[in-house]
């Protein structure tokens, strides 16, 4: 498939469920993971992108399981330290694949 924008590309990363995360985390009732896809451009070039989920999971009355992105004072600490988490992993990644090609 061929995407023709980074909006494109964060949206097919977003649909793209099968893949597993690059890292995940959980903690408070909340978790994130981060997801790597490669991608080909439409002039043949291939590139790597990242989506990150965050949200918090929790039991509705019935027990059954829930999601949602409202979070109380407590978790915001925690959604701080995963996206900043995130950011720091997607960086890492950005930085090995550029040392890869000077090599």
């Amino acid at each position: 498939m061929t995407i023709a924008t980074l909006e494109d590309a964060i949206a097919d990363v977003a649909a793209d469920t099968k893949k597993k995360p690059l890292d995940r985390g959980f903690d408070k009732g909340v978790s994130f993971a981060v997801f790597p896809k490669t991608i080909k451009r439409e002039d043949g070039t291939e590139i790597i992108v990242f989506s990150t989920n965050i949200e918090r999971r929790y039991q509705d009355k019935k027990g059954e399981h829930q999601s949602t992105s409202w979070f109380d004072e407590n978790q915001l600490a925690v959604v701080e330290d995963f996206a900043r988490e995130a950011r720091r992993l997607i960086r890492e990644q950005r930085s090995k694949k550029k040392a890869e090609a000077k090599q």
